[in-house]
């Protein structure tokens, strides 16, 4: 997604407290976070469900997530499966 289209798709959004499921931590996933967290004003909380396996893992994407930068006072609840992340979908779901 280009920061283009997520200005345009989701700069208005009334979305408060949408739920990102099967985030792995990829670059991709993150610089779709990146925009979801600067470009989404009125978000008060991202519940997000993470695929990480090791302690290692975990501790990356957890700092990943909350250095990230953020124009709303937004929080972040993260949640760790512990299944591991499935391979048909390697892309992070947006559910609102």
């Amino acid at each position: 997604m280009q920061a283009d289209n997520a200005e345009r798709e989701y700069g208005f959004s009334p979305v408060k407290v949408p739920k990102i499921t099967e985030y792995g931590g990829e670059v991709g996933e993150l610089e779709k976070m990146k925009l979801f967290l600067e470009k989404l004003t009125c978000l008060e909380l991202v519940k997000v469900s993470v695929y990480a396996i090791t302690d290692k893992e975990k501790a990356r994407i957890t700092s990943d997530l909350l250095m990230l930068p953020r124009l709303s006072m937004c929080k972040l609840h993260i949640k760790f499966c512990e299944k591991a992340r499935p391979k048909l979908n390697t892309e992070m779901r947006l559910l609102s």
